[in-house]
């Protein structure tokens, strides 16, 4: 199965600058890495493209953190295979790779286990993040078990939070629950600039999104934004 990147900058919004880019699975087709997540379990691979994913978007990413998805239960087999997680570092040091957990839906049956590899992500050096955090009790015990480096605000919080109070004073209080954790809160999907100045007015120092900048070849990347 062919898979390739493309990399989002991640801002930090009062000073400007880029700290990192997320990697965005595509597949042949530039599907997005739901389909191509879906794929490789119909073939009974998925684990094994996943972390192959990983590798490929941590050796491709551009300067700076590089933020890169991976399943819960590709971590716990990583674990279990006695792989270690650091040779997905590649060149770089761990603490330049950001680990972001997604598809949380199925964690429960593997909770213990998946604690476990936490331990051993974090003993390796790497930094956390949990990500699409709107609401739901799954990414709230996640974040309370964890204790992340990084909590990312979904799209439908950010989404026209300027003309809807409510999704500010939610912002308002994940930032607060992350000031608690010491961990530092990014907003996803930025578009608006309207968006933009509420989140900053608010307090949130690091974003993403349309507005900032669109995922693009690592090439570009530097070209245009590093």
């Amino acid at each position: 199965m062919r898979i390739r990147h493309l990399y989002q900058p991640v801002y930090n919004l009062g000073a400007k600058q880029i700290i990192g880019h997320e990697a965005l699975l595509r597949g042949p087709g530039n599907e997005g890495p739901a389909k191509v997540l879906a794929a490789a379990a119909g073939c009974g691979i998925l684990r094994e493209v996943d972390a192959a994913s990983f590798a490929m978007a941590v050796a491709g990413a551009p300067p700076g953190i590089a933020f890169v998805n991976i399943l819960p239960e590709t971590l716990v087999w990583l674990v279990s295979q006695d792989i270690r997680i650091t040779k997905y570092a590649g060149r770089r040091t761990t603490e330049e790779v950001c680990v972001e957990i997604v598809e949380m839906s199925a964690l429960n049956s593997v909770f213990p286990r998946f604690m476990q590899a936490i331990e051993a992500v974090r003993a390796s050096g790497f930094k956390l993040a949990v990500d699409d955090v709107s609401s739901g009790n799954d990414r709230l015990r996640l974040i309370a078990e964890l204790a992340p480096d990084y909590i990312k605000i979904d799209r439908y919080l950010v989404a026209e939070c300027d003309r809807h109070p409510n999704r500010l004073h939610t912002i308002h209080r994940l930032l607060q629950l992350a000031g608690d954790l010491g961990a530092a809160v990014i907003a996803e999907g930025i578009e608006r600039q309207e968006e933009l100045s509420a989140l900053i007015d608010l307090g949130v120092i690091y974003g993403q999104g349309f507005l900032l900048g669109r995922p693009m070849e690592m090439e570009r990347c530097v070209a245009e934004h590093v």
